[in-house]
């Protein structure tokens, strides 16, 4: 059952906290049987009891909270419980700041944590203010090649991805991308191929479709370096080579990587939806109905695009897939 309090009783319960240490224990049980009333997680219980064990032993600005508050944070994020998460976080944040300082590492990780939860709830705009203000401490204290620099600005970048701040996302992924080539010297790995997919993307959405080509072709000779041919992601490469190509007017060369896309997947074990086939046929089908008014079309996409497709040329490793 709820406990209600007016003001004058509230004040006289400060008061007698300031000067009796047996109320503010009182007070600490208190709150910790409100606290687990309703509470059905084990786990849960058991870090709440802990946790107020170690704030009647020490009080409440203790560094001994910190590892308990931790495993909190963990556990409501872990069974989704979002705000739950955020709360723990914020209370661990604001601790840690007060023991260390707002630069210290500790202080700088929990800022990046909070900034992921709030990520999670959707909390875009305050979540990409956690982030850079992490991401700023982190430079500082360990440079901008550290791998958890790194962490914390790809955490960015997908931040402003959502929030669809193309020119933002573009800048911080080719700086991502420059670091991260110091550390993989060939390029060849997932996570630059992903990054570099996504690069691809954002420049496709501000129309430079000459330069997403080559980004994806680029994209197409990591993936096979790391998958080998007839793997499914090599399908996903040859899918956005063929959107370029389309919107280039080479209805040709469209077609070309559409089937091999096509054919990749459906020679691989992957399970794909119905939706998902049909958006590869569909692919094909555009192709054939633009290859039927291929003038027009072609003078849409200038029109639409600002192309000067008379510049384009075929990749060479490209022109040796088939359909």
């Amino acid at each position: 059952m709820k406990r209600f309090a007016s003001i004058e009783l509230l004040a006289r319960r400060e008061s007698l906290l300031a000067a009796d240490p047996v109320a503010q224990r009182v007070v600490a049980l208190t709150q910790l049987e409100d606290e687990l009333t309703e509470e059905t997680d084990a786990l849960v219980r058991h870090e709440l009891h802990a946790l107020h064990a170690k704030m009647r032993l020490h009080g409440d600005t203790h560094a001994g909270l910190l590892i308990t508050l931790d495993r909190l944070t963990e556990r409501y994020r872990s069974t989704g419980r979002l705000a739950k998460a955020l709360e723990t976080a914020e209370r661990e944040m604001s601790l840690t700041e007060a023991l260390y300082g707002q630069s210290h590492l500790q202080t700088l990780t929990w800022l990046n944590n909070t900034a992921e939860i709030l990520w999670l709830l959707g909390r875009l705009d305050e979540s990409e203010d956690y982030f850079t203000q992490a991401h700023r401490g982190f430079v500082e204290q360990l440079g901008d090649s550290d791998l958890s620099t790194l962490q914390v600005l790809e955490n960015l970048t997908l931040v402003c991805s959502q929030l669809g701040r193309v020119v933002d996302t573009e800048r911080l992924l080719r700086e991502l991308l420059r670091l991260l080539s110091a550390v993989y010297d060939d390029g060849s790995n997932e996570r630059v191929l992903n990054l570099t997919m996504q690069l691809g993307s954002v420049v496709i959405a501000q129309r430079r479709i000459n330069e997403a080509l080559e980004i994806f072709t680029t994209c197409l000779h990591l993936t096979e370096s790391i998958y080998g041919q007839n793997h499914s992601q090599v399908a996903v490469c040859h899918d956005q080579l063929g959107r370029c190509w389309f919107l280039l007017g080479n209805m040709e060369q469209a077609e070309t990587a559409f089937l091999r896309s096509m054919q990749l997947v459906s020679s691989s074990n992957a399970v794909l939806s119905l939706t998902e086939r049909q958006r590869l046929h569909n692919n094909l089908a555009m192709v054939a109905i633009a290859k039927r008014s291929h003038a027009a079309v072609v003078q849409k996409l200038q029109a639409e695009y600002q192309l000067d497709t008379g510049t384009i040329s075929v990749p060479a490793t490209y022109t040796n897939y088939v359909a």
